[in-house]
């Protein structure tokens, strides 16, 4: 949950700030790019069909199901080898 309360939108001159320590996002100097990568962000996403905050929310539900399943394959692998 660490990333609960990161920004909206952060943008960084890698090449300048390899560290990325100096967030450019609110500067608006950068609107215009800030703005066409939104875009491309957005497009992208569309094309994925990536809804964003719900589609990772139903990756971790999904996540926890396949642990489970890991679970009880392994306890059933444990039975069986113990009967031997």
């Amino acid at each position: 949950r660490r990333f609960a309360k990161r920004p909206k939108w952060e943008l960084f001159e890698v090449a300048k700030d390899p560290y990325c320590l100096n967030d450019l996002a609110a500067d608006t100097k950068y609107d215009s790019q800030r703005n066409l990568l939104s875009n491309a962000l957005e497009e992208w996403m569309l094309s994925q069909n990536d809804q964003g905050r719900s589609t990772e929310l139903a990756a971790e539900g999904r996540q926890a199901e396949w642990k489970q399943r890991q679970y009880r394959l392994r306890d059933r692998q444990k039975a069986g080898q113990e009967g031997k």
